[in-house]
């Protein structure tokens, strides 16, 4: 290779292909490779589909309710136009990745200049779209190849610019990948190297990270520094910055990510955004079986502490994201406040209250609020908010690190008002009562049996009381037999149904449909990545009577 070519090295082949084509429109693109251990988590129809979404998708498909994180978008053309400014146009560009499908739909849309694939809505319901390449790029300079970016072969030869993008952090070793870098970039020649520093063990032996742990003299060691150090012999570092990308998993439910972009020349570093290692990840925990209450871990104590009580700034502390996303939970409880008549029980009962800020807020409201969850951790850290009125805890910041916090209770808040006990949603106590507002936050697609608590919903809704109920429609048998899901099947007539359906079918003899629209909540799960959810939050009015 001459130093008019570009690898394009990634942690998968899709986002080598929209990449690579970017890359050779403009200048030369890069290659996606991955870790052998890992291979397997590549070869999923799940993770294909979402990667050509990711990287094909048209805004309207990837935001479909008309809001969200706009910036968000596009994130591999903007690798692209980042390996731009450094360098000239190439002609030739080498994508690599370890995924034997994601080459091969790469290498069809090479071939045929588009592809037909399908995107997830809810439950088993998808929906049809193609991916496209830009008539104006020449797909005759660009090659895919599938290879393991630990052992790329010798006579790979020197590139102008290399792009390493959602890859260090998914290596069986890292190091090597590193060691190789000054043999592919050729002098004077550029690498990108983009990363949310996902550290997990699952792809690399904690002792092989590059970040994300404590040195023998208790310093914490971030991934960044460590690149810093391993490239300054060869590379100059000329740039770093932070950009945002979202992956699209359900119509409700999305990825959401800063990737750390270095540069640097006569070689070039750039952070890898670890999305598809998050994404691999979550498909390995699903497919697993995991014997512990997915709940009852510190690592999601956190997470969920910091999603209810977290300020701004520690939720995005990098000045930018989805902020109309932040304070879902006491958005849930305005919600509730502003449909509550003053004519019924000043009781509201918040079902799936999590570590309790909704049901704090309603407190502003009402005079007694009942919380109830089934996790014993969560309910252990919701009666400490109320006892002291702050918590102490800690969220992920990169690999084991993690950054102290505090959650703290409004002041204004009588919190006498609140009580919180551990409950089964489909099992609630039979002399619960009647309250003048319940609240089933994200709720019903994470029971066993949700048509059980929907039977119990009447009983718990005073007459003319207010029922809200928000949901992301993310059924999964990992939480609900599918036989039991409210929707994202098809019927025994093949017509899809919905979730939303089956809820106004079920509920319509006891309560009226007083308003549906959509929500978006971010939760955080370290410094750079977090999810960008939208749920549809559903308002019922209890009828007086029933017809």
């Amino acid at each position: 290779m001459d130093d008019r070519s570009i690898l394009v090295a990634s942690a998968c082949a899709i986002s080598a292909s929209a990449l690579t084509f970017l890359a050779c429109k403009y200048v030369s693109r890069r290659g996606l490779a991955q870790a052998e251990p890992s291979q397997a988590m590549y070869e999923t129809e799940t993770l294909l589909r979402q990667f050509l979404s990711q990287h094909y998708g048209k805004p309207e498909e990837l935001l479909p309710y008309g809001f969200g994180p706009v910036d968000s978008l596009g994130y591999p053309t903007q690798c692209a136009l980042e390996c731009i400014k450094y360098t000239e146009r190439f002609n030739q560009v080498v994508g690599i990745d370890i995924s034997h499908r994601f080459i091969d739909a790469a290498n069809k849309l090479k071939m045929y200049g588009k592809l037909d694939y399908v995107v997830q809505t809810e439950g088993s319901l998808t929906s049809q779209h193609m991916a496209e390449i830009d008539p104006d790029i020449d797909r005759s300079r660009v090659s895919f190849y599938q290879g393991d970016a630990c052992d790329l072969p010798n006579g790979l030869g020197q590139f102008g610019c290399v792009l390493a993008s959602n890859l260090i952090d998914q290596l069986a070793n890292p190091y090597l990948f590193l060691d190789r870098i000054p043999s592919l970039v050729a002098p004077g020649g550029t690498l990108v190297i983009t990363s949310c520093y996902s550290w997990k063990e699952t792809f690399t032996p904690k002792n092989l990270w590059l970040g994300g742990f404590k040195d023998e003299d208790g310093k914490d060691v971030l991934g960044f520094y460590t690149l810093k150090s391993h490239l300054r012999p060869n590379f100059e570092l000329v740039e770093e910055k932070h950009m945002p990308l979202l992956v699209r998993e359900t119509a409700h439910k999305n990825y959401w990510a800063l990737s750390h972009k270095t540069v640097v020349i006569a070689s070039t570093s750039a952070l890898s955004a670890s999305l598809l290692t998050i994404l691999a990840y979550r498909y390995l925990s699903k497919t697993s079986k995991d014997k512990e209450n997915k709940y009852e871990s510190e690592k999601l104590l956190g997470e969920y502490l910091a999603l209810h009580y977290g300020k701004p700034d520690e939720q995005l502390p990098f000045g930018y994201g989805p902020k109309e996303a932040l304070d879902f939970p006491l958005r849930c409880a305005l919600e509730c406040i502003r449909h509550t008549e003053d004519s019924v029980p000043s009781i509201a009962l918040d079902i799936g209250c999590s570590v309790g800020r909704s049901t704090f807020e309603l407190a502003k409201r009402f005079n007694k609020v009942v919380g109830i969850d089934f996790s014993h951790v969560f309910i252990d850290a919701a009666n400490k908010l109320k006892m002291y009125g702050k918590l102490d805890y800690h969220v992920q910041r990169e690999g084991s690190l993690v950054s102290p916090d505090t959650a703290e209770v409004d002041s204004d808040i009588d919190r006498s008002r609140v009580s919180f006990s551990h409950g089964d949603a489909c099992n609630l106590p039979e002399d619960l009562g009647e309250f003048g507002c319940v609240l089933a936050a994200n709720l019903v697609c994470r029971l066993p049996n949700p048509y059980q608590f929907l039977d119990r919903l009447p009983s718990l809704v005073a007459p003319g009381g207010t029922l809200i109920i928000t949901s992301p429609y993310s059924w999964s048998e990992q939480f609900t037999p599918k036989n039991l899901w409210l929707g994202g099947y098809q019927d025994s007539e093949g017509k899809n149904v919905s979730g939303f359906d089956t809820l106004k079918k079920y509920l319509k003899t006891n309560f009226e449909l007083v308003e549906d629209k959509h929500l978006p909540f971010f939760m955080r799960e370290t410094f750079y990545e977090g999810q960008w959810i939208v749920v549809h939050a559903i308002t019922w009015k209890r009828r007086k009577s029933s017809s």
